[in-house]
């Protein structure tokens, strides 16, 4: 379940709560599918987020076959890398997570694409911070307590081979000069 309760992320937007429901399914949030991708190309995903009563965060892209994700702990006020990676076709998926302050990560996930077509983008409650078994969108199903509790702002995706910082777009894309 996906809601505000007037929690401001780290550019003062009104950042999503996302809410897990008591059950055994893939609690997330999509954000497409409308995102191209070329295979061979590196791309980079990237969202703020704050943990809420929960601290296992998932990042993933995939379109039903093809998929990389990238599993944090945010926990704490330690900069860091993914404690999983999970990959299908694509290759050097990387997972790094960078503390912001006031209890908000960015994190990041950069992967090679190994099909071109459209994905879909995700930022999800993870199972676990190891073994989580991913489908082909990227997303793990396990079962939530209902309790779960995550704040997400902010998501950019972008050619490249790192996330670079945060770009403002309201309804259109925008180039970097």
């Amino acid at each position: 379940t996906r809601g505000t309760d007037g929690t401001l992320d780290l550019t003062g937007a009104t950042a999503v709560k996302l809410s897990a429901t008591a059950s055994t399914i893939s609690h997330n949030i999509y954000n497409g599918p409308n995102i191209s991708i070329t295979s061979g190309s590196t791309y980079s995903k990237s969202w703020f987020v704050k943990a809420g009563t929960y601290s296992k965060v998932l990042v993933n892209t995939g379109d039903g076959t093809n998929y990389s994700a990238a599993v944090f702990d945010i926990s704490g006020t330690a900069d860091g890398t993914a404690t999983q990676i999970g990959q299908n076709a694509d290759t050097a998926g990387v997972g790094k997570s960078k503390y912001l302050g006031s209890g908000w990560f960015r994190v990041s996930l950069t992967f090679t694409a190994g099909a071109t077509g459209t994905r879909y983008t995700v930022v999800a409650f993870a199972g676990a911070l190891t073994g989580n078994v991913f489908n082909g969108y990227g997303d793990n199903v396990w079962a939530a307590s209902g309790t779960e509790t995550i704040y997400i702002g902010q998501p950019q995706f972008e050619l490249g081979p790192f996330a670079t910082s945060y770009t403002p777009t309201a309804t259109a894309s925008v180039t970097r000069d």
